[in-house]
């Protein structure tokens, strides 16, 4: 199958999970309040936290490393992975426990969510390692009715039960039927489970994919931090009332970049993988190319976004949702200026392994949370923290400046300019009309 028509099926399906997520992430406030979503806020950190730590970067280096031919090799990182959610459900406990005893309010309702979700979670890495081939081939066909099937029932049982007053708890269940239908799915993929020793389970092959994990473990890590970092701060400064607008400002306003970053990740990391090392040449074509696509497209869905959908959003969330439309802005100009640099490097940093480069981006991000958002906080409240994320959304040029060290020059600053040019003069020009602010 050629390439375009892969990049198409990725577009139509995975995309078309990712527009069905979206649209229910925006429907679900509906039917939860602001606190109720900023205790989901902090069990959704802990978790992506853990499962940094247990997914570690197994799935990626299998895509990276070509492991098709290597079957019993998959069967001995899903055990390990196993193996890493035994330890965190222990962590989780004992986190609970700790909380409990010096009666941190917030943390004790929000770890029994994060524990829940790592308890299904090994049903989803069966399906993500069993369909590494796949990806690898760039087979998205296959991939993405496999995916969308699961956003399908994730989001249709995440309607339900918000719907019928589950609160946070919904998150929870519909993740759970996400991990059992993946895992149903996965059964046409087999994987050839370990039969030797235990102590063979850690061969150099193994030992290889710890070491690639590893250092994209400690970038995610440090990401995730910052994340928690920054959520605990706005409970501090302000309440958890607050971080629940600040979590639902970062989904509408970063909701188009969700559609454009899955698919140039997902395509661009399998296709980089596949052609950097034979033809250097086609990936600075590839990244070129969406950085323009994507520069030009976002802009266009943003500006319809906050002009269209958020008054509508609005009115559909009902008044306690309402300091929402103040937030969106400030988030959106980060995402919408930036996040075409942003997403179409990261992958070629990750598939040519740049992650002293990486390492050093999440550090300059988690000194700048520390030390900018407590100030920008105690100052300008929940909309600081807003503030701040346009900051780090910056960060993009030195992405773009690694990008040429790696490929050599390529063309990108045209396309971006005129672009956040063009977006800008439009935004004042109908804010003239439009009033919703």
């Amino acid at each position: 199958m050629s390439n375009k028509k892969n990049l198409f099926h990725l577009v139509f399906r995975v995309g078309a999970g990712i527009v069905l997520s979206s649209a229910t992430m925006l429907i679900v406030p509906r039917f939860i309040s602001p606190s109720e979503m900023g205790q989901l806020a902090l069990a959704l950190s802990i978790h992506g936290f853990l499962m940094i730590t247990c997914e570690g970067g197994f799935r990626l280096y299998a895509i990276k490393e070509d492991l098709e031919h290597h079957p019993l090799l998959i069967g001995n990182l899903l055990i390990n992975q196993i193996a890493h959610i035994i330890v965190a459900l222990v962590v989780v406990a004992m986190g609970y426990g700790i909380c409990c005893l010096f009666s941190a309010i917030t943390w004790i309702q929000s770890l029994p969510l994060a524990f829940f979700m790592l308890m299904l979670q090994p049903f989803y890495f069966r399906r993500q390692l069993a369909t590494v081939g796949a990806e690898r081939e760039l087979n998205f066909k296959v991939i993405g009715k496999i995916e969308l099937i699961e956003n399908i029932c994730f989001n249709a049982t995440l309607l339900l039960s918000a719907w019928v007053s589950y609160g946070a708890w919904s998150f929870v269940l519909a993740h759970s039927m996400r991990c059992l239908v993946g895992f149903i799915q996965a059964q046409r993929f087999p994987i050839i489970w370990p039969k030797v020793a235990a102590h063979k389970w850690f061969s150099s092959a193994i030992l290889a994919a710890y070491r690639y994990g590893f250092s994209l473990q400690t970038i995610q890590w440090t990401h995730s931090i910052r994340c928690m970092i920054m959520n605990s701060l706005i409970v501090y400064f302000t309440n958890p009332y607050s971080l629940g607008l600040f979590d639902r400002s970062l989904l509408i306003a970063n909701a188009p970049l969700s559609l454009f970053q899955g698919v140039t990740d997902r395509f661009l990391f399998a296709y980089i993988s596949k052609n950097y090392y034979s033809d250097p040449a086609r990936c600075r074509q590839a990244i070129s190319k969406a950085i323009r696509y994507i520069g030009w497209m976002d802009k266009a869905v943003y500006l319809g976004l906050l002009f269209v959908g958020l008054p509508l959003l609005m009115h559909f969330w009902g008044e306690k949702w309402q300091p929402v439309a103040r937030l969106v802005p400030i988030v959106m100009l980060g995402s919408a200026l930036f996040g075409s640099l942003s997403f179409p490097t990261t992958p070629l940093q990750t598939a040519t392994a740049q992650t002293g480069f990486m390492f050093k981006m999440a550090l300059l991000a988690m000194a700048l949370t520390v030390t900018a958002g407590p100030i920008l906080l105690h100052y300008f409240g929940i909309a600081g923290a807003c503030w701040l994320g346009v900051l780090l959304w910056s960060f993009s040029f030195l992405a773009i400046a690694q990008t040429i060290t790696i490929i050599g020059t390529f063309k990108w600053f045209r396309a971006w300019i005129t672009s956040s040019v063009i977006a800008i003069a439009l935004y004042f020009f109908i804010r003239q009309f439009v009033t919703i602010f």
